[in-house]
C-alpha cells in the first residue's frame, strides 16, 4: 500500500497521480513522488495530504495517458476505488 501510485480526483475534479503514504479510516494520505521520497528518507514530516477514500482509485496507465494527452474528459466511473488491500 505504501507507496502505491494511484488517482486521485483533486480541486474541482481535476485528476492527479499521487503516490500513497498512509490510510485512516476515512481519508488516504497522499504525496507527490518528491515528498514521498523525503518523507521516506526522513528529511519531511507532515507533507502527506489526505484525500477521501471516495476520490482515490486504483492507477490505470490507459486512463491516464488519454486524460493527461486532452484526449478525453475524465470519467471517474471507469476507474476502480483504491481500497489498499491490493
Amino acid at each position: 500500500m505504501r507507496g502505491e501510485k494511484v488517482i486521485v480526483r483533486a480541486d474541482r475534479g481535476i485528476p492527479a497521480v499521487l503516490i500513497v503514504w498512509e490510510m485512516g479510516k476515512r481519508v488516504v494520505y497522499l504525496s507527490s513522488e518528491a515528498q514521498h521520497a523525503a518523507m521516506t528518507a526522513g528529511t519531511e514530516r507532515d507533507a502527506a495530504i489526505g484525500f477521501t477514500r471516495d476520490d482515490v482509485f486504483i492507477f490505470d496507465q490507459k486512463w491516464w495517458d488519454a486524460i493527461a494527452n486532452n484526449k478525453t474528459e475524465p470519467n471517474w466511473k471507469q476507474l476502480r476505488q483504491f481500497t489498499g488491500t491490493g
